[in-house]
């Protein structure tokens, strides 16, 4: 595990160490976990970023949609009542 020195304004560092003495666990776990929050979401949001990319680029091409996938989905959506 790496270290990392990150310097918080007081207001920040007072309410991470009120929040962690409230709820029993050490402000750098909270921190910790707050951090890996973060970096979960922006992962996220560049995997999303991505895949709109590529829905915009290859929208109507032979990429879009498989022709068999489609007329699988079409033949599915007929015999529903």
């Amino acid at each position: 595990m790496k270290n990392m020195h990150v310097p918080l304004p007081d207001h920040v560092h007072q309410a991470l160490m009120a929040h962690a003495k409230a709820m029993g666990e050490s402000a750098t776990s909270l921190a910790r976990g707050a951090i890996e929050q973060l970096v979960r979401e922006l992962e996220h949001e560049r995997i999303r970023a991505e895949m709109r990319a590529f829905a915009e680029e290859y929208a109507g091409t032979a990429w879009d949609l498989d022709p068999e996938l489609e007329e699988a989905g079409l033949e599915v959506l007929r015999r529903t009542p």
